[in-house]
């Protein structure tokens, strides 16, 4: 996250601290200097999807993932290019010191994703090809650091300001500054620890810590800051905010004068006792309770916590341990879910992640915020989510060390508090499906059969309906596997036909409404299927699942080029909506799939291979959702289209999914028969 503002006074010092360098030169110079063969960049991989993504309005599609793989490929061929090479790292979850400012951020990101919906009504992967892709552990930006640091890498490419303060490589550049001629902006770590007053670069973590940062709330920071600004005690309130020209020179003279001498522990009691004994003891209880604490103590403690968190999150200790524990300290299956997730074995974080008794984290998805709490993935696929823990901690449950599993992941309403919640696991029935246990199904064995069944099981605990689940799951070709149970989650737990009612109403299900554009500029009526510019929705789950078969198809035969080059559709509201749901059930799938030993195998789980926002949204506008498909697109609209949804599987009542949708798939099954 870095300090907001930090990077704009950094640069604006004089003489600049941060000059404009060319990356090939600096690689160059290095491999002379060192006599290295290599040049090894570090780069912030999470920061190159985020600006790919971001780069404009197709991003309402929901995501053209073939498109993003092969440009992260070609900025990494780009960087090879100039003699470079890269190391590319992904965010594995927040560090617990962060997860309260990670949660404000959220807050901003549904504000973001309404605004997103509402700029609808108006609109006119990963690097893998050769490249080391890792994944972090812990806190990412110390694991980015230490591996800079071991492998004595030539740079570190990134935007996140906090790297000013940490030990790196021997050159940290700016991503966010890099020109297509591959020149950027070098932070010289130690010009600027001179330009800002402080006896070295090893004193910058300190005052990162008294500026608001990823760990450290601006709010924490007042009481300090209205001294560092020189302005009156008597004015403390919770309101405030100072611009960080007016505190950062006394800080840096705390830092200098003070701080750097003593322990990282000393240093926090010194910060806390600064902060608070300058004002009378009623005014900083007042202070804290307008916070949100019981009083002064408690308030002292949290802020106590979130420096110590923030020296951390810098590496000021200056550690060299590797980020594993030694062998032996923890149990057999955690040990190996570490191995698993350095060896890049698992596609998601979030097994190692649960193991560790950590938060499973996700940011809000693109899903449409004005329907109700009944169509968004937080409640809808939280069975599932509880089945997937029951698989995972199946065998802590059996030695009684289980505990509740934490969840962090925002629905788009942005109604109550943004928190964690307590998910109890779901209870795994032995007789009905046997787990052979984890290291079983990570080691290679034969099974086979055993992780089927543990993936019909989490779909759909149901005997009768797991047992044809599992079979026509396996009747499918193995790349279309992890794309059809999706499509079956979002239609077994009633999520797919809520959305349609609460988007377009309960008489949508009676007829299927096309509009075109007349001729005095009015929306007219016209049959489906003709006139220009035609509006058609889906009103059934089986055409949202027929849409999403078809674009998979159509998607395999695509290259990122002819993608690139299709004429962008209207977004739809809906059809964004639903998108957005099929990614976060794909998420879900990958993470089931890593716990069960990769039943699909990784180079086949990619959603990139099977999905695409911008071609959803074309399919859509050429109204072909209704016609006759090949054999593979029926073969998964068959194979979805079960007797659903589930009592047992879904927080939505029958009622409220659209219709009689078991009616529904009963005809169409008739039909295929």
């Amino acid at each position: 996250m870095g300090v907001l503002g930090l990077e704009k006074y950094i640069m604006a010092l004089r003489p600049t601290p941060c000059p404009r360098v060319s990356v090939a030169a600096l690689a160059e110079k290095h491999k002379k200097e060192t006599g290295c063969d290599r040049a090894v960049a570090v780069v912030d991989g999470g920061y190159l999807v985020y600006q790919e993504a971001a780069g404009g309005g197709e991003e309402l599609y929901g995501g053209q993932l073939k498109q993003l793989s092969e440009r992260l490929v070609a900025f990494a061929s780009l960087l090879q290019g100039a003699g470079v090479t890269p190391v590319f790292y992904f965010k594995g979850s927040p560090s617990k010191g962060r997860l309260g400012v990670w949660g404000n951020q959220k807050q901003q990101k549904q504000d973001r994703v309404r605004a997103a919906y509402a700029s609808i009504a108006g609109w006119g992967a990963a690097p893998s090809r050769n490249q080391e892709v890792l994944v972090s552990i812990g806190e990412q930006d110390v694991e980015m650091a230490r591996y800079c640091r071991r492998h004595e890498c030539f740079a570190l490419l990134a935007r996140d300001t906090d790297f000013v303060a940490m030990d790196t490589a021997h050159y940290f550049l700016s991503v966010a500054h890099l020109r297509p001629d591959l020149t950027t902006v070098h932070f010289d770590r130690d010009a600027i620890a001179r330009q800002m007053g402080l006896h070295g670069r090893e004193q910058l973590p300190l005052l990162m810590a008294l500026l608001p940062n990823g760990c450290v709330p601006a709010s924490y920071l007042i009481p300090l800051h209205l001294q560092a600004a020189g302005q009156p005690l008597a004015s403390l309130n919770p309101n405030m905010k100072f611009p960080l020209e007016a505190v950062v020179t006394r800080l840096c003279q705390l830092v200098r004068n003070r701080l750097c001498a003593v322990s990282a522990a000393d240093a926090v009691v010194m910060v806390l006792d600064k902060s608070m004994s300058e004002y009378p003891a009623s005014v900083m209880s007042e202070f804290a309770r307008a916070l949100g604490f019981a009083g002064s103590m408690e308030f002292r403690e949290a802020l106590r916590k979130q420096l110590a968190a923030s020296l951390e999150a810098h590496d000021y200790r200056g550690s060299q341990g590797a980020t594993l524990p030694p062998p032996g300290t923890e149990d057999t299956v955690l040990e190996l879910a570490r191995a698993r997730h350095a060896a890049m074995q698992f596609v998601m974080p979030n097994v190692l992640v649960l193991l560790e008794g950590r938060v499973w984290e996700e940011s809000c998805s693109l899903e449409d915020p004005a329907l109700p709490a009944r169509c968004c993935s937080t409640e809808a696929l939280r069975p599932f989510r509880r089945r997937l823990y029951g698989v995972l901690l199946h065998e802590r449950r059996a030695e009684r060390t289980h505990r509740p599993v934490r969840e962090f992941i925002v629905p788009n309403s942005g109604e109550g508090a943004l928190r964690p919640v307590d998910v109890v696991p779901a209870e795994l029935d032995e007789a009905a499906v046997h787990h052979p246990g984890l290291p079983a199904l990570w080691c290679g064995m034969v099974m086979e059969e055993a992780r089927w069944r543990l993936l019909s099981w989490c779909l759909c605990p149901s005997p009768r309906r797991g047992t044809d689940l599992l079979n026509r799951l396996r009747a499918l070709p193995r790349r279309h596997a992890l794309l059809a149970a999706a499509l079956f989650l979002l239609s077994h737990c009633g999520v797919i036909g809520a959305s349609i009612q609460a988007s377009v109403g309960p008489s949508a299900k009676e007829s299927i409404s096309v509009r075109t554009a007349s001729s005095d500029g009015e929306a007219a009526e016209a049959p489906p299927g003709h006139g220009a510019g035609i509006e058609y929705e889906p009103h059934s789950v089986e055409q949202v699942v027929r849409l999403f078969a078809r674009t998979c198809i159509r998607v395999e035969r695509l290259t990122a080029f002819e993608i690139e080059q299709l004429t962008p559709p209207r977004p739809r509201r809906l059809a964004v909506h639903l998108a957005a749901l099929f990614l976060r059930a794909c998420t879900h799938l990958l993470v089931l799939n890593d716990v069960i030993g990769a039943v699909v195998p990784v180079d086949e789980v990619q959603p990139a291979s099977f999905f695409d926002g911008k071609v959803f949204h074309s399919l859509l506008a050429e109204d072909t959702a209704r016609e006759s498909g090949n054999a593979d697109e029926d073969a998964i609209v068959l194979a979805v289209c079960s007797d659903y949804p589930c009592d047992s599987c879904s927080p939505v009542a029958p009622d409220d999914a659209g219709g009689d949708v078991t009616a529904l798939a009963a005809a169409f099954a008739q039909q295929r028969l």
